[in-house]
């Protein structure tokens, strides 16, 4: 129901999913923070549908920030024009700085860094909050 009075409201159909059930009953961590990572990082964040924000069940928190991590760890920053790429660079240095500002803002207000995505012209390396 609630679902669909999202979309009701005009949010297109599959923006929205919802999924109920205890911890057991939904499913494996590690393919959620898997797939999760490519929802994050494809085309290295930059466009609109990219998650940016994800909740996570108190039970089964630190497992999964832990797989979380890990993976995102293990993307390969390089030529997106290579298959083996999973990050390149930003659209412009302009965004790679706005980005950046935006991580150093979430801190000074009290997130925390799981991973410090450090800026190096229009690379913006890896970043997760936490606490945000």
């Amino acid at each position: 129901m609630l679902v669909k009075l999202f979309e009701e409201a005009g949010l297109p159909k599959g923006a929205l999913n919802l999924v109920v059930g205890n911890g057991s009953e939904i499913g494996d961590v590690k393919a959620a923070a898997t797939g999760l990572v490519l929802g994050a990082f494809a085309f290295s964040g930059q466009v609109s549908i990219s998650a940016q924000r994800i909740y996570v069940q108190k039970g089964v928190y630190e497992e999964f920030l832990n797989q979380y991590v890990s993976t995102v760890k293990d993307l390969v920053i390089g030529n997106p024009a290579e298959e083996s790429t999973d990050i390149g660079l930003m659209i412009s240095e302009k965004e790679a700085i706005r980005a950046h500002n935006w991580i150093q803002e979430a801190v000074q207000a009290g997130a925390k860094l799981a991973i410090s995505g450090s800026r190096n012209g229009t690379l913006l390396e890896q970043t997760i909050l936490v606490d945000v």
